[in-house]
């Protein structure tokens, strides 16, 4: 049924659907009308994948760059995550509730301390600007970047906004393969959002990812986890320097040097 006609439903929420994403978008057409959309509407990364890499294992990643991310909570029921990316391997580091800023800083500089990783990527919009700025004047400004996800997207063609765009990143390495923790609310988190094609004079023909408040709306989770796995895909480093033979041959000692050369 259209739920537009019932007396029960948030109109003020709907009309504001209608306007994000266009009353004659599938999104709205499947969430709201109750019609059938179009094309198919679905999960933006198929659950399938996910449930490979919860098995797949990665080999070879040690020279890759190392790109931690943090997805700070917004809500009193969301979670700020901490989590690190290396090739083609992905764990989670820290999951808290009810931590002010800088306590949530001190763990984000605990973690810069031990992980040592190439680039830092902190969800800068809402609470999460204070801790880069407390991030900052504590000196661990360098290798970070603050995260927008409202931003165009660098290839505004294909995707509406940066977070549909690393969304779409991720997606690309979990079908390509790609390990992450057998986690259950990881992969509910990675599957969760839907998906639609913008119908308009700007970005026409774009994908959007289906916004975070709405899956809360539909009594779905934020999906915290995937958002901070997709963080990961926003900055594009070099591989890391293999360590130079000389510096190897220098750090033997004279009889196990010996003993390696033959």
């Amino acid at each position: 049924m259209d739920s537009r006609t019932s007396r029960f439903t948030n109109k003020v929420l709907i009309q504001e659907w209608a306007e994000r994403y266009g009353e004659d978008s599938d999104w709205f057409r499947y969430r709201v009308k109750g019609e059938a959309p179009r094309v198919g509407f679905s999960a933006f990364i198929p659950p399938d994948a996910v449930e490979a890499c919860r098995k797949y294992r990665a080999e070879g990643f040690t020279t890759m760059p190392k790109v931690m991310a943090v997805d700070v909570a917004r809500f009193g029921d969301d979670r700020s995550v901490i989590g690190i990316r290396q090739g083609r391997q992905f764990r989670i580091l820290g999951l808290y509730r009810g931590l002010d800023l800088v306590q949530l800083s001190d763990k984000v500089i605990g973690f810069i301390e031990t992980e040592q990783p190439d680039a830092t990527v902190i969800d800068g919009d809402g609470l999460g600007a204070g801790v880069v700025d407390i991030l900052k004047h504590q000196n661990y400004g360098k290798g970070l970047h603050e995260f927008h996800g409202g931003a165009t997207a660098s290839d505004s063609a294909m995707y509406f906004n940066v977070r549909t765009e690393v969304w779409g990143s991720m997606r690309d390495w979990l079908k390509a393969g790609a390990e992450i923790p057998d986690n259950p609310e990881l992969a509910v988190d990675l599957c969760a959002p839907g998906y639609d094609t913008v119908r308009g004079k700007r970005f026409h023909g774009s994908i959007t990812l289906e916004h975070k408040d709405d899956l809360k709306a539909r009594g779905e989770a934020s999906p915290d986890l995937g958002d901070c796995l997709a963080m990961t895909f926003a900055v594009k480093l070099a591989a890391r320097q293999k360590p130079a033979l000389q510096n190897l041959i220098y750090s033997f000692p004279g009889d196990q040097l010996q003993r390696w050369m033959q």
